[in-house]
């Protein structure tokens, strides 16, 4: 878990009052960030969820690869696509509720970022 060195008011948020006041924003912000301005877990928690299931089904995939059976081979690729946008949603979420620099902090968070772009551009 990071620890960020500022509290998220963030500069954008300064510039796009609006935006940043919206209850749905404010939802999304609850998700990255605690009352306290400390990192949240919740995000985090469904994207390992998220991140659970693409691994069921990469599992249930190489089985069936495995046995020369190509019964379900929509159903995966459609199913990694959806996984793609999951984790675009989790990166444009992060980025909408912190700084690049607060991003950028950990390099767990920009290999997932990484990651996250090449598992979509591969989709």
């Amino acid at each position: 878990q990071a620890v960020f060195l500022r509290h998220p008011e963030l500069e954008k948020e300064k510039k796009f009052p609006r935006l940043y006041t919206l209850s749905w924003m404010q939802k999304l912000k609850r998700l990255v960030w605690n009352e306290s301005g400390n990192a949240n877990n919740r995000l985090d928690e469904i994207m390992n969820w998220v991140l659970l299931l693409n691994t069921v089904v990469v599992v249930a995939q190489s089985v069936e690869d495995l046995s020369h059976v190509s019964r379900f081979d929509d159903l995966f690729t459609f199913l990694q696509f959806i996984f793609s946008w999951c984790y675009v949603l989790e990166f444009f979420v992060l980025i909408a509720a912190m700084s690049w620099a607060e991003y950028c902090s950990t390099s767990a968070r920009v290999f997932d970022g990484l990651a996250t772009w090449i598992l979509f551009a591969v989709s």
